[in-house]
C-alpha cells in the first residue's frame, strides 16, 4: 500500500505515530531544510522532478499542469534509478524509480512517498497515481 504526506508533518510525529506510515521515502531531488537523517528511511532523488523541470516551472516557463504531465513523462521514461539510505549509500538501479517504489512496497507493505510540500501542488499526488496505474495495468 503507498501514502503520501509531508516530510515536515511526519516529523512532528511520535515513533509511536509514525508506525503506520510504514517505510517513508523522500522522493525529491534536493534534499529538504530541516530535515535530518533519521526523518526518513529511504531518499529516492531520481523519483522527484528533475533539477531542470523544477527551474522551468519555477522560472514560470511552464505552467502546472504542463510540469504534471513532463514530469510523468520524466518517470515513465526513467532508465536508472538512484536511491540513499544512511546504512548502504547510494545505489543506482538498472530500471525506474516506480519500478523500485513497488519493490519496496512488496517487501516492506506500506511505503509513504514525502515530499516538503503541505499544499495540492506537489508531485507526490501525480507519483501516487502513476504507481496506482500501473498497478491496475498489470
Amino acid at each position: 500500500m503507498f501514502r503520501e504526506a509531508s516530510v515536515y508533518a511526519l516529523k512532528r510525529l511520535s515513533e509511536e505515530e509514525r508506525k503506520p506510515y510504514g517505510l517513508r521515502v523522500l522522493t525529491m531531488r534536493k534534499w529538504p531544510r530541516g530535515v535530518r537523517c533519521s526523518d526518513i528511511d529511504v531518499w529516492m532523488p531520481s523519483a522527484g522532478p528533475s533539477i531542470e523541470l523544477l527551474t522551468a516551472f519555477h522560472m514560470r516557463s511552464i505552467v502546472w499542469e504542463e510540469f504534471l504531465t513532463l514530469y510523468q513523462v520524466e518517470q515513465q521514461n526513467q532508465r536508472t534509478c538512484c536511491v540513499m539510505t544512511y546504512a548502504g549509500g547510494q545505489v543506482d538501479y538498472p530500471y525506474r524509480s516506480l519500478d523500485h517504489l513497488k519493490l519496496l512496497e512488496q517487501q516492506y507493505g506500506t511505503v509513504t512517498i514525502l515530499c516538503w510540500e503541505n499544499g495540492p501542488l506537489c508531485h507526490r499526488y501525480t507519483l501516487m497515481e502513476l504507481l496506482t496505474e500501473e498497478e491496475h495495468t498489470q
